[in-house]
């Protein structure tokens, strides 16, 4: 079963008792989705050494940006999904620092589908 952040149950205003239950679930998802992507930003750059960027950002930030662009690709507008246990489909979300040489901050960020940023990558523009 597929669920997105936008589903029938959870969208604001639906008096559905279960769709509170499904917003809470997806809510609880995202959260650890935020704070994983942090972790993992911090842990590469402090595998860099000294060629590391600050990792700033934080999880209601993150969650900001989410819901701003209602859970969809900051760049290209597809929307995340993720199925009953929490786990993302083919659009899975990851952080994308909008100047690739500055920090992961709240100002140098935005959420996008994985394929869109390995796109971005310095290796993949110069080919």
């Amino acid at each position: 079963m597929r669920m997105s952040k936008q589903t029938t149950a959870s969208k604001p205003g639906n008096p559905c008792a279960h769709g509170s239950v499904v917003t809470r679930e997806l809510e609880r998802n995202w959260r650890r989705w935020t704070r994983n992507a942090i972790a993992l930003a911090k842990q590469r750059q402090e595998m860099r050494g000294t060629d590391g960027v600050a990792v700033t950002m934080t999880s209601d930030g993150l969650m900001a940006k989410l819901h701003a662009a209602n859970y969809r690709c900051a760049l290209s507008g597809v929307e995340f999904t993720q199925d009953s246990f929490g786990r993302f489909g083919t659009n899975i979300p990851c952080v994308d620092r909008i100047d690739l040489d500055g920090p992961y901050s709240e100002s140098n960020t935005r959420v996008v589908c994985r394929g869109v940023n390995s796109l971005r990558q310095p290796a993949v523009m110069a080919s």
